[in-house]
């Protein structure tokens, strides 16, 4: 989507007059700025999407335990 972006500002400036160079660094600062607003969104996203339910009091915790297979002492 950014890379959209540029390139569409790319080839916009020139037509308005702008020089390649000029334009090339336009879209780029375009993209850049898009991208730049869209991570505090992505943030929150973040935080709302991965925080930990909460515990409900008195509600049991699950422990996991490994159980290893018991030793055959038959066979010596």
């Amino acid at each position: 989507m950014l890379s959209t972006l540029a390139a569409s500002r790319t080839d916009d400036l020139p037509a308005a007059g702008t020089a390649q160079a000029t334009a090339l660094t336009g879209g780029y600062q375009l993209a850049f700025r898009v991208g730049a607003c869209l991570v505090p969104g992505a943030l929150v996203i973040a935080a709302v999407v991965l925080r930990t339910p909460p515990r409900t009091a008195g509600a049991p915790t699950a422990r996991v335990t490994a159980s290893l297979p018991e030793k055959d002492t038959t066979s010596v």
